[in-house]
C-alpha cells in the first residue's frame, strides 16, 4: 500500500503546476486574467490568444462578459488542428477536457483551463484519503468475520452441543436487522452532521461494539454477544453510505469509480486476514484473545477516522482561499457582478437554489419507491437472493469445510482399544484407535477418536469443571479452551483440530481473496462490455456449479476450485448489480434506489442465517448436503429472476444489456447550448 500510494503521489503534479496552469502561455509570451504580473515584457499577439486574455503589459484589453463570451465562441468554434492531426481528437470534441493536455489549436498558445476553481480532486491528499479508507474498510470487515472465523472455536468455548448454531446465527442476524432501516436515512444523517464526523461516530460504535463482543466471549454470554454484535451493526453499514460521500467528495467523475473499487477490494482483505489469522491466534492463545484482536482493528479505524479532521480542514482551507481568488477574478470580468449567458449573449443569475437542488438529487426520499418500475425490483429481488447464497456461506464456510474436508468423522470401524480412557495428554496411557482388521486408523484428515465416556471426578488446577462425568462423549462436548482436554485427556483431538482449523481459515478465504483481486478488473470490463442483464444471469449459474460440486462431489474431495468460482461470481455480480441499480431508475431517485436495494439485501441477510441454523439442527447438525441445499435452491431461483431480468429489459429498451451511447458531445464535435451551460 505504501508503494502504491508513493506512486501514485509523485505522478501527481504539483500544486505549483496549478497555480502556473491559470496563465496561458506560448513561448515567450505569458498571458495573465488580471493581478498577476508577467514574466516577461515580450509584445503581446492578440491573434494568438484564442481566450481574449491580457498581457500584463496590455493596457487596452477589454474587461467583463466580453473576455467571457470569446472564451466560450472558441469553444463553439475551434480553430483548424494542425496538419496531420486526427480528426476525432479529443480537443475538437471537447475543449473543455483538453487539460493537461499538450494538444495545440493553430496559432494559438496551450488553452488554459476555463474553469480554475482548485477542488478536493485536484490535491494530492486525496490518496491519504483513500488510504486511510481503505484501512478502515479492512478493519471493519476484520470485525465482521470473526464469529465466521472462530465457528469450530466459539462452539467449543459455548459449550454444549444444543442450538449453538442458532445462537450463532443470531451473531448475524442482529448485525443486519438496523440495516434494513438505516440505509434509508444514512445519507440524510451524513448530510446533516457532516461526513468525517460521521465516519468518526461509526466508527467509534463500531469500537464499542467489539468491545461488548469480546466481554460476551469472555463470559460466555450469548446475550452479551447478541448486544455487540447489534451495536455493532449500527455503525459498520453506515460507514459504507459515509465512506461513499466521501470518495465522491475527494474524487473526480473520471476517478471515483476507481476509488469506489480500490477501497472496496482492499478492504475486503480485512475479511482474508481475519480467516487466516483468527484460528492462529486462537491456537497459539485463546479464543478470547483471538476476539480481541478485533478491537484492535477498530482502534486502528477510530484513529483512521480522526486522522480524516485534519486533512479535510486542510483542504477546505486551500480550496476557500481558491475560491476567494477566483471570485475576485470573477467581480474584475464581470462588471456588473450578474453572470450571462455565454451562448446568446442573456443574462443569467447563479441561484444557490440550483445547486441545493443538484445536491438533494440524491437524497432518500421514501414517496419515490412508488415510481420504481419492474426493471429495478427484480435487480433487488436479484441481489436479495444471490447475496443470500454468498455471504451467509461464508459465515458457516468454516464449519463446512471441517466437516467436509479438514476434520471429518472417523471411520465407524475404528475404535479405541480402551474406549472410556483418554486417548492423549497426561491422563492418558497408550490407548490407539483400531479397525476391524486390528491396524491402526491414521488418515490424514480425520478426527481422532474420543473416549465412548468420562468418568473423571476429582479436579486439578487450571481444569475448568469440578468434575468430568459423561457418558457419552460427542465430540462438541470437548472444549480446548479448558487445560483439562488440550493438556490431560484429549490432547491428540485439540492438536489435530488446531492445525484443521487453520487449514480451513486459509481456505475459506479464497473467494474473498479473489473477488478482492478480480473486482475492480470486473468492474472496469462490465463498463465496456455491458451486457449487465445477461451477466445477471451468468454470476448465479456459477455459484450452483459451485454449490452443487461441495454437496455431492465426495467426502475429502479439493473444495479449491468451487471456493475459487464462489469468489469470482461474487466479484462478477458485484460489478454488475450495484451499477444497473442507476440505470433502473430516474436521475433523481438513485439516493432512494440505493437505500432500498440495501435494504432489501439485509432483510435476506438478517432471515437466511436464522433458516441456515434450523435446517443444520433439522439434519443432525451436519452441514452437508442439506444446507447446501438451501443454496442450491437459492442459485436456481437466481437464474429464473435473471431470466426474466432479461426480458423485461429487452421490452423496455435494453438499458442494461444496451450499449450507452456518449451524449457528452454532438456528432459534428461541437458542444451544444445546453451542455456547455450545464458544464458552466
Amino acid at each position: 500500500l505504501l508503494f502504491i500510494t508513493y506512486v501514485c503521489i509523485t505522478t501527481v503534479e504539483s500544486p505549483q503546476h496549478w497555480r502556473n496552469r491559470i496563465m496561458a502561455t506560448d513561448g515567450e509570451n505569458d498571458f495573465i486574467f488580471s493581478g498577476e504580473e508577467s514574466s516577461s515584457n515580450s509584445s503581446f499577439d492578440a491573434s494568438r490568444n484564442p481566450f481574449n486574455l491580457r498581457n500584463s503589459d496590455d493596457t487596452s484589453a477589454s474587461s467583463g462578459p466580453s473576455e467571457l463570451v470569446a472564451i466560450l465562441q472558441n469553444i463553439r468554434h475551434p480553430s483548424p488542428l494542425e496538419p496531420g492531426a486526427d480528426a476525432n481528437d479529443d480537443v475538437l470534441k471537447n475543449p473543455l477536457l483538453s487539460y493537461p493536455s499538450s494538444k495545440r489549436i493553430t496559432g494559438g498558445p496551450m488553452l488554459a483551463p476555463p474553469r480554475i476553481v482548485l477542488s478536493r480532486s485536484d490535491l494530492k491528499s486525496r490518496y491519504l484519503v483513500l488510504l486511510l479508507a481503505c484501512v478502515y474498510f479492512a478493519g471493519t470487515y476484520y470485525s465482521y468475520d470473526i464469529p465466521a472465523s472462530l465457528h469450530k472455536q466459539l462452539s467449543e468455548r459455548m459449550g454444549g452441543r444444543d442450538n449453538f448454531e442458532t445462537y450463532f446465527s443470531l451473531l448475524y442476524t442482529v448485525y443486519s436487522i438496523p440495516n434494513v432501516i438505516l440505509p434509508l436515512f444514512g445519507g440524510l444523517f451524513v448530510d446533516r452532521i457532516g461526513t468525517t464526523r460521521c465516519i468518526l461516530v461509526f466508527t467509534v460504535s463500531n469500537l464499542i461494539g467489539q468491545c461488548v463482543f469480546v466481554c460476551g466471549v469472555q463470559l460466555r454470554s450469548w446475550s452479551v454477544m447478541i448486544a455487540g454484535r447489534f451495536i455493532y451493526g449500527l455503525g459498520a453499514e453506515s460507514i459504507v453510505v459515509a465512506s461513499s460521500t466521501l470518495l465522491a467528495n475527494w474524487y473526480g467523475d473520471k476517478e471515483v469509480a476507481l476509488a469506489f473499487g480500490v477501497s472496496l477490494a482492499l478492504g475486503r482483505m480485512g475479511s482474508v486476514l481475519v480467516d487466516i489469522a483468527s484460528p492462529i491466534f486462537a491456537g497459539r492463545g485463546s479464543t478470547v484473545m483471538a476476539a480481541a484482536v478485533g478491537i484492535l482493528a477498530n482502534l486502528t479505524t477510530v484513529v483512521c477516522a480522526l486522522f480524516l479532521f485534519p486533512v479535510e480542514k486542510q483542504a477546505e482551507i486551500r480550496c476557500r482561499r481558491n475560491a476567494e481568488a477566483v471570485q475576485n477574478l470573477t467581480a474584475s470580468l464581470l462588471s456588473d457582478g450578474d453572470a450571462y449567458n455565454l451562448m446568446e449573449g442573456e443574462e443569467y443569475i447563479m441561484d444557490d437554489e440550483e445547486d441545493d437542488e443538484e445536491e438533494g438529487e440524491q437524497a432518500v426520499r421514501l414517496s419515490d419507491i412508488r415510481y420504481f418500475g419492474a426493471l429495478f425490483w427484480l435487480l433487488s429481488a436479484s441481489c436479495l437472493i444471490v447475496y443470500g447464497a454468498v455471504l451467509p456461506f461464508n459465515n458457516i464456510a468454516s464449519g463446512l469445510l471441517l466437516e467436509r474436508n479438514y476434520f471429518m468423522d472417523p471411520d465407524p470401524g475404528c475404535t479405541l482399544m480402551y474406549p472410556t480412557q483418554c486417548t492423549g495428554g497426561t491422563l492418558a496411557s497408550s490407548n490407539p484407535s483400531m479397525n476391524s482388521s486390528g491396524s491402526i486408523c491414521t488418515n490424514l484428515h480425520v478426527a481422532p477418536v474420543l473416549p465412548s465416556s468420562l468418568n473423571y471426578t476429582f479436579r486439578e488446577e487450571g481444569w475448568l469443571q469440578p468434575s468430568y462425568v459423561l457418558e457419552t462423549l460427542h465430540h462438541t462436548d470437548v472444549n480446548c479452551d479448558d487445560p483439562f482436554f488440550s493438556q490431560a485427556c484429549t490432547a491428540d483431538f485439540c492438536s489435530a483440530q488446531k492445525h484443521a482449523t487453520v487449514e480451513a481459515g486459509r481456505t475459506m478465504s479464497i473467494p474473498f481473496a479473489v473477488s478482492a483481486g478480480l473486482s475492480p478488473v470486473f468492474g472496469f470490463l462490465v463498463d465496456r462490455i455491458e451486457l449487465r442483464a445477461l451477466l445477471t444471469v451468468i454470476a448465479p449459474t456459477m455459484l450452483l456449479i459451485v454449490h452443487t460440486t461441495l454437496a455431492f462431489a465426495g467426502r475429502g474431495s479439493s473444495p479449491i476450485f468451487p471456493l475459487v468460482g464462489q469468489g469470482v461470481a461474487y466479484a462478477l455480480f458485484a460489478a454488475v448489480i450495484w451499477p444497473s441499480i442507476p440505470l433502473s431508475v430516474g436521475p433523481g431517485s438513485i439516493g432512494t434506489a440505493f437505500g432500498t436495494v440495501t435494504s432489501i439485501q439485509n432483510c435476506g441477510l438478517a432471515i437466511f442465517p436464522i433458516i441456515i441454523a434450523a435446517i443444520y439442527e433439522s439434519s443432525g447438525q451436519r452441514f452437508i448436503p442439506h444446507v447446501e441445499m438451501l443454496f442450491i435452491i437459492l442459485t436456481i431461483v437466481g437464474i429464473f429472476i435473471g431470466i426474466v431480468l432479461n426480458i423485461v429489459d429487452a421490452s423496455t429498451g435494453s438499458k442494461l444489456n444496451g450499449f450507452q451511447s456518449s451524449t457528452d458531445v454532438s456528432e459534428d464535435g461541437i458542444l451544444e447550448e445546453e451542455e456547455v451551460q450545464d458544464i458552466i
